[in-house]
C-alpha cells in the first residue's frame, strides 16, 4: 500500500507542506501501527546518512532544482551525530500525541486515538500537525 505523510507545524507561514510517499508491505490497523511503521523508517533513514556521509557533498543541477521547488537547498548533511534510539523515538512520539501535542488527519477525519481501528486506503494523505507552545510573542 502507498500513502503520502505530511508535517505541518503551526506557526510557520514560509514553510511549505511537502509529501513524502511510503509504502507499507505490512497492514496497518491502528494510528499506532502507522506511526510505528513511520518512525522506523524514518530511524532507519537517519542511521543510513549518518553512517554513508560523503567527505565531499555536492548537489546535481538536477537536486538543486528540486530542493528549490520544495523551498530549500541544503547537503542534508546530519550534524547532530546522536545515536538515535527506536524505542525512545516511539516512546516519544506516543507521548506527544497522547499529551495533545501532535495531530493526524488521515483524509479528512482527525484521528482522536492511538488504537482506535484505522482505514487507510491506497495513496490516501496523512497530515501530521506539530502544535507550538506559545512563548510570549504576539
Amino acid at each position: 500500500m502507498k500513502f503520502y505523510i505530511a508535517v505541518k507545524k503551526l506557526g510557520k507561514q514560509k514553510e511549505p507542506i511537502t509529501k513524502k510517499e511510503f509504502i507499507c508491505s505490512s497492514s496497518v490497523t491502528s494510528l499506532r501501527d502507522l506511526m510505528t511503521f513511520i518512525i522506523k523508517e524514518e530511524v532507519h533513514c537517519y542511521r543510513h546518512k549518518a553512517q554513508g556521509m560523503e567527505i565531499t557533498p555536492y548537489l546535481s543541477k538536477a537536486e538543486i532544482e528540486e530542493k528549490l521547488a520544495a523551498g530549500k537547498v541544503t547537503f542534508e548533511e546530519v550534524y547532530l551525530s546522536k545515536e538515535v534510539h527506536l524505542d525512545e523515538a516511539l516512546e516519544r512520539a506516543f507521548l506527544a500525541f497522547e499529551d495533545g501535542l501532535i495531530r493526524v488527519l488521515v483524509g479528512e477525519e482527525e484521528i482522536k486515538n492511538l488504537d482506535a481501528p484505522l482505514d487507510l486506503k491506497d495513496e490516501e494523505m496523512v497530515v501530521f500537525i506539530r502544535l507550538m507552545m506559545l512563548s510570549g510573542r504576539f
